[in-house]
């Protein structure tokens, strides 16, 4: 209907009037009549016109016209997409003109129709906000209203989420004149305006800082900062928090009186207020300038935060019953959260309470805490903890008096303060707490007895901080590592049940460190979660489902003798039995520790595997019949929670997994096959992620049994084949590839309808580097079978075929995917012409090739050579990655001389001729052949003029000053050696440094996704170490600070050049004078110290499983999920390691390091990658040392740790390992300083031994 031509009818006119008029009258009766009548109402096609005309009418009076407005807001929501365009604009004028009515109620209720108005379509209103605009600058009652509308509309744009351009319109137009009203002193708005920037600021500060003032809005806000009012107080808080978090500029004239107001209001009565200025401090240690920031206020900022981590008395009346011994009665309903609602085997997370800033405290607080959420307390602690980081042991010596004195302290609460600050400052102050932790560990053992529970509850979390350190610390398990595990284990009984949570977390905690170590002690753990069963209730339990997991992965199959499944089991299966409630957490908590443990079972599961897999079947079908149900009748039934079905599949994947073989029975006796297909298609992508992931596993157990109708599930897997599904689509290009392995020929009816989402995924650049591998090794291993498939755009898909199969190891499934690819090569030449470079770098990528396939790719590479003629063929075969690699034979003691005199002399060379060494003044950088052809020239020239036998006298003697050194680096079926190693027996000498006690440098980086992390990291690591300026009298630092300076630069480099690389590390540095080594790592590479036959752990593996890193990626936003082993957002297997720019913020490079003095009797140490590991455990590779260099004379004085290895190979089959790639030995009769004398040998005929090894290189 059009309003142009509209006019009221009087009979429903009055109707309506006397329908609002009895609206007001306060009698239940009567307004549910009028709700009836409303009902009906609301269908009449021009009630819309009638509430409007009403509104409008001033002789109606103002109750009645105020009740009408906010009657039209709610019908104008509902009919709004009816509404004619000019009756929708007629209604808009109107508004418009009613916000200047002389009713304040009726300006109110239409303010609220014009933001409702607004919020479909403001770009269709283009003169309302400078009309808005306008009349808020009215200094009159209409402003106000004008003023508080705008408010709506900003605020409805952020809960819309709408665009960036819808916005900006908005921002700059209105923004500054909010700007600008804050300096004016009638407003009385001013609250409302800091609000909404704020707001505004925190979701969209580049469109903010485009389109207002920003040094004015802090000028105008620092204005009135001496306000009383509590409110406001809070948003100039939260302003200037955001100031620092995005780095603005104009703060920094501002910044001592910004930190002066903030740590005043930090001791602010008012906790909400003081929580506000809180966050500044959180904010601050963000940046890499923080500690010249904080450290004039430090020595205030330090008691200050140390006074708010005392419980407030909000908390304790909201925790009050954590002030009592809770008996074992049933957990209120209060204090149960849904366990499925958390990520799934992560269920120590209580997400209720975790703050992105800093929820380190989230393993020692419980879902208690849920009413209590984040507070002062704990903002305090997580800003301790970051400036802890930050200013490293420096800051320790303003709180510990303060510790010294609050650990006694008499008032309980303040006590648990203080142990809280302990655990926060772990971290940043752990090497300056070293010879202090012993006697802190004792008394931390001691107080987890103390009387009252939230100390016990504290201490638990800060034992959990110091894990690394208690376990490692001594070789002896009698010191530190069994009381702490044992009193972990007693507080699993104890009577408060959030003792109980914490303790179990901290015993997570401390499994996923120990690792290995945990293997002696099995049978004591298993005793302690048996009296777990019995006591635990609802949370209890679940984190107590949450150790055995902790404790599966950390021992590995080490769980499957009999004696431990006959603890474990029991009462697993127990409470499995207990529910009936396929919906109930418990449940669900059980299965999802089944599908954990299971792998690690093997064949020890069989008992209880036919009682769980009935179970799982019986889920998934009641499943089906529930699902079926609410189909047939939506009304009638409720839709059915598919959690239990997706973890009971998850459950048969395990039992496939772990038991292989014996699976099989399950699968021909049951129609769990024909299950998978209704599964297949289900509408959760994690059921049909699961489903595949089944059949996957099926397909390689028992394929003949599914051979029958397996062309009907073909078809189903290639359905999900949806790169917007990334694990459902990498679990069906793996089963495509499984498939084709085990059907051969038979599979070619299905190839044309595989082939179109293998190439649209291959042909997608955003989708991740390991789809693209799943979906290359599949289609490759298609063309093999089926060798006539002609393939579209095969530039690109080869390509990325090529550079996917080169990351792969030498195995069958590569060697069947790359028969493959030789196949499409041959019959596509147009990919020779453009792109064969890709398939050159793939080759390379083999080590052992079948003669077979070598023929194959010997043909492919002469007949291209062929084609392109021999000068061609030279030029291109130039451009070949260097994969020989020469070894120099120059003695250790000569290498870090002579390294230092073509150091210096290029750097000459450099100085004199920049031109011709390369330097191109545009770029401001030298051109790397150049530059490289400068280096080996004057490298050849040096060793030419040392031949001299006068100038040999000036080279330090041959021999064996420094310790003896081993290096093995097996490529194995990587397409390149991708680790590299570095020895430096002479640090200081290369780099020419004086002051410094000697040192001796060795590392270990374990490149991935190619080896330019790792070449990068070996060649520039210790340059930055040894010119850090704490090198000499702060080892540690100038580490921590070499560390992060290689990954900022190789980032930088990435960046430009393109690279995803990857590497960890392992960094000794000896100072033998000073009878220390230093170790540092990041990522899982390994050190082992044997001393006199003890076997000391250097290293604790950044892994995703450890909880304080998956804490860390999950804070920053990542998350951490279990594909074959824990990975950082599902694929990178560790959570710290030098580049992977691709995985920033969530895997870093800084540091973990030890300080390990030496006593004289230590014997050797070992750097190794994680490959060594996969088949060879550190005790057997001490042994094998000992015994092979004491059996044999020839390596008492040259050990070569690649001939003890080689013959360990026969052995366990390391050659055949995917996993092994390169280690350093270092050995020595000690690592501490030598003595004087040496070997006679090493003297002798210096002139002409070194004539023989200048000559080599």
């Amino acid at each position: 209907m059009d309003w142009a031509l509209w006019r009221p009818r009087e009979e429903t006119l009055t109707s309506i009037k006397e329908l609002l008029q009895d609206a007001l009258i306060p009698d239940s009766e009567i307004q549910k009549d009028v709700q009836n009548k409303l009902k009906n109402l609301e269908i009449v096609e021009d009630f819309t016109y009638y509430l409007l005309y009403i509104v409008g009418q001033t002789h109606f009076s103002e109750e009645i016209r105020s009740l009408s407005g906010i009657l039209l807001k709610n019908n104008i929501a509902a009919v709004y997409n009816k509404l004619p365009q000019d009756s929708i604009t007629k209604i808009r004028q109107l508004c418009l003109m009613l916000l200047r009515d002389p009713c304040r109620d009726v300006r109110t209720s239409i303010s609220n129709v014009i933001y409702t108005l607004a919020k479909h379509n403001l770009n269709s209103w283009p003169d309302l906000i400078p009309f808005l605009v306008k009349s808020f600058e009215t200094p009159d009652e209409y402003g106000e209203v004008a003023l508080t509308t705008l408010f709506s509309v900003c605020e409805e744009m952020m809960n819309l989420e709408k665009s960036e351009e819808e916005i900006c319109t908005i921002t700059k137009e209105v923004f500054p004149k909010f700007v600008d009203f804050l300096a004016d002193e009638k407003c009385d708005k001013k609250q409302n305006i800091i609000e909404l920037i704020n707001k505004f600021l925190q979701d969209h500060y580049k469109v903010m800082k485009q389109s207002i003032d920003l040094s004015k809005y802090l000028r105008n806000v620092m204005q009135l900062a001496d306000t009383d009012d509590l409110d406001m107080q809070k948003y100039i808080c939260h302003a200037f928090v955001m100031y620092i978090e995005y780095r603005e500029e104009c703060l920094l004239p501002h910044l001592h009186d910004v930190i002066m107001y903030l740590m005043m209001k930090t001791q602010h009565e008012d906790l909400e207020v003081a929580l506000g200025a809180c966050e500044f401090w959180l904010a601050v240690t963000k940046l890499s300038n923080c500690k010249e920031i904080l450290t004039p206020y430090i020595d205030k900022l330090v008691p200050i935060l140390l006074k708010n981590m005392k419980y407030s008395t909000f908390e304790l009346i909201a925790l009050k019953d954590t002030l009592r011994v809770e008996e074992q009665s049933e957990d209120p309903s209060k204090e149960t959260f849904p366990f499925h609602m958390h990520d799934k085997r992560i269920t120590r997370e209580d997400d209720c309470y975790s703050n992105e800033d800093g929820d380190f405290l989230g393993n020692c607080d419980d879902v208690d805490d849920f009413y209590v959420g984040w507070t002062l307390r704990k903002c305090s602690a997580a800003s301790l903890d970051a400036i802890a980081v930050k200013f490293g042991e420096d800051i320790l010596p303003l709180i510990v008096p303060f510790l010294n004195e609050l650990l006694y302290h008499q008032d309980f609460l303040i006590k648990e303060s203080a142990i809280l600050a302990l655990g926060a400052i772990s971290e940043g102050c752990i090497n300056g707490l070293k010879p202090h932790l012993p006697y802190l560990i004792e008394y931390l053992i001691h107080t987890m007895n103390d009387d009252h529970s939230m100390v016990r509850v504290i201490t638990c979390w800060t034992l959990s901080r110091y894990v690394s350190w208690i376990i490692n610390s001594q070789p002896s398990h009698s010191i530190y590592f069994i009381p702490v595990m044992t009193i972990l284990l007693k507080h699993f009984m104890d009577d408060n049940k959030r003792v109980q949570r914490a303790a179990i977390s901290a015993f997570c905690v401390f499994q996923e460190e120990a690792q290995m170590q945990l293997i002696p002690y099995i049978d004591l753990i298993l005793e302690g979660f048996q009296l777990g069963f019995q006591k635990f209730n609802y949370r209890s339990l679940y984190l107590l489902y949450d150790a055995i997991n902790v404790l599966a992965l950390s021992v590995g199959n080490e769980l499957s003798k009999p004696e431990y499944i006959e603890k474990l089991m029991p009462p697993i299966m127990q409470k499995l039995n207990e529910y009936n409630n396929y919906s109930d957490d418990q449940f669900i908590a059980v299965l999802e520790c089944l599908a954990n443990i299971i792998p690690s079972l093997d064949a020890g599961f069989l008992p209880y595997s036919e009682v769980v897999y009935l179970q799982c079947m019986e889920i998934i079908m009641d499943t089906f019949m529930a699902d079926a149900n609410f189909q047939e009748n939506l009304n009638g039934f409720d839709p059915p929670d598919k959690e239990p079905m997706h973890v009971a599949l998850d459950v048969l994947y395990s039992m496939a997994v772990g038991l292989k073989s014996y699976f099989y029975k399950y699968v021909t006796n049951s129609n769990l096959v024909c299950l998978l297909y209704t599964t297949m298609q289900d509408c959760s992508f994690l059921i049909r992620q699961s489903s595949i992931a089944l059949y996957g596993e099926l397909v390689l157990i028992c394929y003949p049994y599914l051979s029958t109708n397996v062309g009907d599930y073909i078809k189903l897997i290639i359905k999900n084949l949806d790169e917007c599904y990334e694990g459902v689509c990498k679990n069906a290009a793996w089963v495509i590839g499984k498939l084709t392995t085990v059907m051969g020929n038979e599979i070619r009816p299905y190839v044309p309808e595989i082939l179109i989402p293998f190439i649209n995924i291959l042909r997608n650049p955003s989708v991740s580097r390991a789809m693209h591998q799943t979906v290359s090794v599949s289609l490759c291993t298609l063309c093999c079978v089926c060798p006539d498939i002609t393939i579209s755009e095969s530039d690109t898909v080869l390509k990325n075929c090529c550079m996917s199969l080169r990351s792969l190891k030498d195995s069958d499934e590569k060697d069947l995917a790359f028969r493959g690819l030789c196949q499409v090569v041959v019959r596509h030449p147009d990919f020779c012409q453009n792109n064969f470079m890709y398939f050159c770098d793939a080759v390379a990528s083999w080590n052992t090739v079948k003669p077979d396939l070598k023929d194959i790719i010997k043909n492919i590479l002469n007949s291209f050579k062929e084609q392109c003629g021999e000068m061609n063929w030279i030029q291109f075969y130039g451009q070949f990655p260097e994969l020989l690699k020469l070894q120099l034979k120059c003695p250790q003691s000569l290498i870090a001389p002579l390294i230092k005199i073509v150091i210096d002399e290029t750097r000459k060379s450099c100085k004199k001729e920049p031109t011709a060494c390369g330097f191109n003044p545009s770029d401001n950088a030298y051109e790397p052949l150049k530059l490289m052809q400068t280096v080996m020239a004057i490298t050849n020239d040096i060793c030419q003029k040392y031949l001299d036998n006068n100038m040999l006298y000036s080279l330090p003697s041959p021999g064996w000053p420094h310790h003896i050194v081993s290096v093995f680096a097996a490529k194995n079926k990587r397409r390149r050696m991708e680790d590299r190693h570095v020895v430096v027996h002479d640090l200081n000498t290369m780099f020419n440094i004086q002051e410094a006690s000697p040192s001796s440098y060795y590392a270990i980086f374990d490149g991935h996704a190619g080896h330019d992390a790792a070449a990068y990291s070996a060649a520039h690591l210790h340059q930055f170490l040894a010119e850090s300026k704490h090198f000499v009298a702060n080892p540690e630092q100038a580490l921590h600070d070499a560390f992060c300076k290689t990954d900022a630069l190789f980032i930088d480099k990435c960046n430009v050049e393109r690279f995803n690389s990857g590497t960890t590390a392992v960094c000794a540095l000896l100072r033998p004078k000073e009878n220390t080594l230093y170790i540092a790592w990041v990522g899982d590479s390994q050190a082992l110290l044997v001393n006199q036959g003890r076997v000391l752990q250097c290293v604790n593996p950044h892994k995703p499983c450890r909880t304080d890193e998956r804490e860390r990626i999950e804070k920053q936003g990542g998350y951490v999920c279990y594909w074959g082993t824990w990975r950082v957002n599902g694929q990178l297997a560790v959570s710290r390691a030098i580049g992977d720019a691709e995985y920033k913020p969530y895997v870093i490079a800084v540091p973990d390091i030890r300080e390990i003095p030496l006593d004289g009797g230590e014997d050797f140490l070992i750097l190794a990658c994680d490959g060594l590991w996969d088949f060879l455990s550190e005790d057997d590779a001490a042994r094998t040392v000992y015994e092979m260099v004491c059996s044999n004379p020839v390596f008492r004085r040259f050990p070569r740790v690649e001939l003890i290895f080689m013959r360990r190979h026969a052995v366990f089959g390391a050659f055949s390992s995917p996993n092994f790639s390169s280690f350093c030995f270092i050995a020595g009769a000690t690592l501490t300083t030598p003595g004087a004398s040496e070997p006679n040998e090493c003297k002798r005929g210096a002139r002409d031994h070194n004539r023989k090894q200048i000559e080599s290189v």
